[in-house]
């Protein structure tokens, strides 16, 4: 005889919503991967709409993930972005206001409050300014920096996209059957625009007719070629240009080899993954070209943020998202209760309905509401009012139409509060890294140091 189970209503109605609470991971939560590049412009993918082939791995990512279309960073350069990222706080309240500042001691990171909970955490970086002894490895239970390549024109150590895959899919293999959490982060296509045969000659032609500009007597982007990227003096926009999409394939290649090694590991669907950038780049909008760091334009923080969770949701969403996000998304799906004063949002709750999205760099700041996006440069006392979905160039400044005013001076309220706002007060002191002669000469060479 069989016995028959009865499950009185109430029972079941708690069993439900107890199943809801622990979600498509478990109660524990899954592994998590999240995977930076450094200064990829999302319109460079074919997943964000970008006609050429730049991108096929991570278009067939976005297929069966979230895509978020308008996404911002909150900086226009890697350490007060990933800082950003790894805490989920504003760069000036992290006291990060350039490359050479370091993650505080003090703050609370995304890694260490995962190992509190159990989580192996693992880092692979790419980028020399977030070698070890920055503060970002605070929290990781293995930080890997190795760098043994060097940048063409600066010779800065870096470590290609073939090393970087290299490294993560080893430790991948290592620690695939723990609860892990990995930080994997690329730094191409940073310039100096060198990607490896064929992806250097791949891309041809140009966006428009070609044009010569000047080369830069330094590293900035305004009005012509910055030194680092100058390569045997050649002066052709469309080289450049041809060079960045290629460093993109190159990169989209291996990201290609990691996400068959997820599929292997039994990961891909089991994990959540989180693929994004830490800023943009200048292709000559403002008459700034192949920089980043100088501005809080569009074409410097848009960036790209694609999530898979499990076998779940997938399609594109037009709300607004923020790389602040990604630390409360992380702990929710730990079900980590995140700490209240973090400024995102879980975005794998859904839309997190209108809220200010603040961008920053020492002396210009942003804010985007409404569809409305404030700039605001304040050695220059100057601001412009854009309207970013009908002109995502920021070529038309709506600060003289009458019609906009009350939502200019309304939006600038807002942004003066966020500028005002540090949640973290007096627990953090600003920390400039102490640099050896060398270590100095190479962030010269960066432009991050005088």
């Amino acid at each position: 005889m069989k016995l028959k189970y009865v499950i009185p209503v109430g029972a079941a109605a708690v069993i439900v919503a107890a199943l809801w609470l622990v979600g498509p991971f478990g109660r524990e939560g899954p592994s998590v991967i999240l995977i930076s590049v450094d200064t990829l412009r999302p319109d460079h993918l074919g997943c964000y709409g970008y006609e050429r082939e730049t991108s096929p791995s991570v278009d067939a990512f976005a297929r069966e993930s979230i895509l978020f279309s308008r996404c911002f960073a909150q900086a226009p350069t890697t350490r007060p972005s990933c800082g950003t990222i790894v805490s989920g706080y504003y760069p000036h309240e992290l006291k990060i206001f350039n490359n050479s500042d370091n993650l505080p001691l003090p703050v609370t990171t995304l890694a260490e409050r995962l190992r509190e909970e159990g989580y192996l955490t693992i880092g692979v970086v790419s980028n020399f300014v977030l070698r070890r002894g920055g503060g970002f490895e605070q929290g990781f239970d293995y930080y890997d920096d190795k760098m043994d390549d060097l940048e063409l024109v600066r010779g800065i150590p870096e470590r290609i996209a073939e090393k970087t895959t290299d490294t993560a899919i080893s430790l991948l293999r290592l620690h695939h059957r723990n609860r892990f959490f990995i930080w994997i982060h690329y730094q191409d296509p940073h310039g100096p625009y060198t990607p490896r045969p064929p992806y250097d000659n791949m891309f041809a032609g140009g966006p428009g007719a070609d044009r010569r500009l000047p080369i830069n007597e330094t590293v900035s982007g305004m009005g012509g070629i910055p030194s680092y990227q100058a390569i045997d003096s050649i002066r052709s926009y469309n080289h450049y240009f041809n060079r960045y999409d290629g460093e993109i394939r190159y990169f989209d290649e291996h990201f290609g080899r990691l996400v068959r090694e997820l599929r292997a590991l039994d990961l891909y669907d089991n994990a959540l993954i989180i693929f994004t950038a830490d800023h943009g780049e200048g292709m000559g909008e403002h008459d700034y070209y192949f920089a980043h760091g100088e501005y809080v334009y569009n074409s410097l923080v848009h960036v790209p943020l694609i999530v898979r969770h499990g076998t779940g949701e997938t399609g594109v969403r037009e709300y607004f998202a923020q790389l602040a996000d990604i630390v409360p998304m992380i702990l929710g799906s730990a079900g980590i209760t995140a700490d209240p004063s973090l400024h995102g949002a879980n975005l794998l709750e859904g839309n997190p309905g209108e809220r200010p999205i603040f961008s920053e760099m020492p002396g210009k700041y942003s804010i985007v509401e409404g569809g409305l996006k404030l700039i605001h440069h304040r050695e220059a006392d100057e601001s412009f009012l854009f309207d970013i979905a009908s002109d995502p160039d920021e070529e038309n400044n709506l600060l003289g139409d009458p019609a906009f005013a009350d939502r200019f001076h309304s939006m600038a309220e807002v942004l003066v509060k966020h500028v005002r706002q540090d949640v973290l007060g007096n627990r953090v002191r600003r920390n400039t890294q102490t640099l050896t002669r060398d270590e100095k000469e190479k962030l010269k060479a960066l432009g991050y140091v005088q």
